[in-house]
């Protein structure tokens, strides 16, 4: 990777970790021929002072199921497991959603028919801390899942849904077919011939590890505490905890067909292709914002309004974005209370790379694009999140109206804007929905009264000008 890029890439990483209080995050940016680069930043212990390293561990959430859909796919190597499998042939389980059977595909894929139930995101919700969803081991999730299938919005095979309750399925059916528990089937088809030695899913090691990341959470009021990863008698979906070093090893096995360094095979590369294989389109569409050339972002062409499109589609176990930057990205990112990762992958360009971080902040999948932009030598400023960023960015602010006899804001509200005018006695606020964002004109829609109301803000070498219903505002640079 060209100095360049990486200072570009270091620039902006810590730019986002301080804008939204991201505490430590290690990426290790990793080719296919087995040369890592590990770029670590911020803390893995905020109050101690104790810097992330490569070998800090984090907590790897989703990641997980890239762990259980090898599994399942080394099963199938060894003729112990087919896709096209129903799940009942092996689990005593009652589900068919619209009167048809759910396959191990489906549960791959997130294709099951069935919406996800709440059970992992109940860990934290007032339900897990106050009163309690008694879902302890894989006995109560078959009694939680009974029903399910009522609740199902279509036959399986047709959309995507994610399910974490579907991988916990896939957690016992390994456990059922290779005749040991999940985890040290993993342990020792997996982490073992990875050489993954400081990758888990003990609590107690995690938490006797000098080089842990402590997982921060923040209150409604930004005040942070300490979260926790997610442990519990079925980690198929969330549990494992990781570095950076190990992780960049399965990158470079993926990287390389499953092929390990010693000549053996992880999974067969039939298996891999099948799991970057796209099953279903995912539900969200490419925005309908038109993105005008902003013209002064740094890397930007000032007459290219054609940004990398990245369709979203799933296969068995990985994401698939296609046509990023000519080719497709695969990955699938995780989420604990108290950090989030990302995993990231384009075979066809041999580079990938790995985010760990510990505590909610920058979009990690959003990182990964960046990172691996700058890996290719491409400059990341077309990517439309990024161009939509910096176009609401110029926006916020302080306005107001002639001789100042209206005081307003404009504040950030995600991809949206919120538009709020200061009275003495109330304030009075609008969400702005992007339509139109260019380097002269944006355009929003709000709603008022049952109707849409189209705001514009006019951008010239005066200033920027904001028109809402009958007002006219004006931002202050002062």
């Amino acid at each position: 990777m060209e100095r360049e890029h990486l200072a570009a890439l270091d620039s902006f990483v810590l730019a986002r970790m301080q804008e939204t209080h991201l505490p430590g995050l290690a990426v290790s940016l990793v080719s296919a021929d087995e040369t890592c680069d590990h770029r670590v930043f911020g803390f893995r212990d905020v109050e101690a002072r104790r810097p992330v390293t490569p070998r800090t561990q984090f907590g790897l959430g989703s990641i997980t199921k890239v762990f259980t859909a090898l599994a399942v796919f080394q099963l199938c190597d060894r003729g112990l497991l087919n896709l096209d499998d129903r799940i009942d042939q092996w689990l005593a389980l009652d589900l068919a959603p619209h009167g048809e059977p759910i396959r191990v595909w489906h549960l791959l894929s997130h294709t099951s028919g069935i919406p996800g139930l709440g059970f992992s995101e109940s860990k934290m919700s007032d339900e897990w801390f106050m009163s309690g969803i008694p879902v302890a081991t894989e006995a109560d999730l078959l009694a939680f899942l009974q029903g399910a299938d009522d609740w199902a919005v279509c036959p399986p095979g047709e959309r995507w849904f994610y399910l974490n309750e579907g991988y916990l399925l896939l957690g016992r059916l390994i456990a059922q077919r290779a005749g040991q528990s999940y985890t040290s089937y993993v342990e020792q088809h997996i982490l073992k011939p990875l050489q993954m030695e400081r990758t888990h899913f003990a609590r107690t090691r995690f938490e006797q590890d000098e080089d842990a990341a402590i997982p921060y959470m923040h209150d409604r009021d930004g005040k942070r505490f300490v979260g926790a990863n997610l442990y519990g008698e079925m980690p198929a979906a969330g549990g494992l905890v990781s570095c950076a070093e190990d992780m960049a090893r399965l990158v470079v096995a993926l990287l390389n067909d499953g092929q390990l360094p010693d000549g053996a095979q992880l999974i067969s590369r039939e298996s891999l292709q099948q799991m970057r294989t796209p099953r279903v389109r995912l539900p969200q569409e490419d925005t309908s914002i038109v993105l005008g050339p902003f013209g002064d972002q740094d890397g930007a062409d000032p007459t290219e309004t054609d940004a990398p499109i990245h369709e979203g589609h799933f296969g068995c176990g990985f994401q698939i974005a296609q046509n990023f930057y000519g080719d497709d990205l695969v990955g699938h990112g995780g989420g604990i209370m108290g950090g989030t990762s990302y995993l990231a992958l384009m075979p066809e360009r041999g580079v990938g790379a790995v985010l760990l971080a510990n505590a909610h902040g920058y979009p990690m999948a959003q990182l990964a694009m960046v990172t691996l932009a700058r890996m290719l030598g491409e400059s990341p400023q077309n990517l439309p999140f990024l161009r939509i960023e910096q176009a609401l960015a110029r926006l916020t602010g302080a306005y107001t109206s002639f001789r100042n006899t209206i005081r307003a804001e404009v504040t950030p509200l995600g991809d949206l804007l919120r538009f709020t005018i200061r009275y003495h006695h109330e304030d009075r606020s609008s969400i702005l929905i992007p339509l139109h964002l260019s380097k002269d004109l944006a355009r929003f829609q709000t709603f008022s009264s049952g109707r849409n109301t189209v705001v514009e803000f006019h951008l010239d070498d005066d200033g920027i000008n904001l028109i809402f219903e009958r007002y006219k505002f004006r931002k202050n640079f002062a």
